[in-house]
């Protein structure tokens, strides 16, 4: 699609991951695409290999490390297809994404409070291990039951 092509990917049908988080995107151009074509968002991508399996554009969207996704963007893209915020969206999030702190906030403060404290209390371990500095400061404040009396991480 040409969201994907906007988010620095080559308009084939399999996507290089490589490429995922290297990408220079104009979030700009992206906001504009998702407000005209709203159904781009909602296209389920196609991948080849690798341990991240993005299943969404807001998921490849979060994977960038060159250009984090702003946070409007991300509303962008929940406005466009609100099915795209999904456990693997918040779960990219959580562990292998790029976004900021402040984004991923946004992201758990727009699930019933419940699924964000699950997810805080599930992926915090694996967040401490990718060394995730973003998402460990929005989870471990959503999951204070992580935390040894001490301050240690358990899990």
């Amino acid at each position: 699609s040409v969201l994907v092509q906007l988010m620095g990917f080559p308009p084939t049908e399999v996507l290089d991951w490589d490429i995922a988080s290297d990408a220079r995107v104009d979030w700009n151009c992206v906001d504009e695409r998702l407000r005209s074509h709203p159904v781009e968002a909602s296209i389920p991508l196609q991948y080849q290999y690798g341990y991240v399996n993005p299943q969404s554009p807001l998921e490849l969207a979060l994977l960038n490390y060159e250009t984090p996704v702003p946070v409007r963007t991300i509303s962008s893209f929940i406005s466009a297809h609100p099915g795209s915020l999904c456990w693997n969206t918040l779960a990219t999030a959580a562990v292998r994404g790029h976004a900021s702190t402040e984004a991923i906030n946004f992201l758990l403060d727009s699930v019933p409070a419940e699924i964000a404290k699950n997810i805080a209390t599930q992926f915090l371990p694996e967040a401490v291990e990718m060394k995730n500095l973003q998402a460990m400061r929005a989870l471990i404040t959503r999951s204070s039951n992580s935390l040894s009396p001490n301050g240690c991480i358990l899990g």
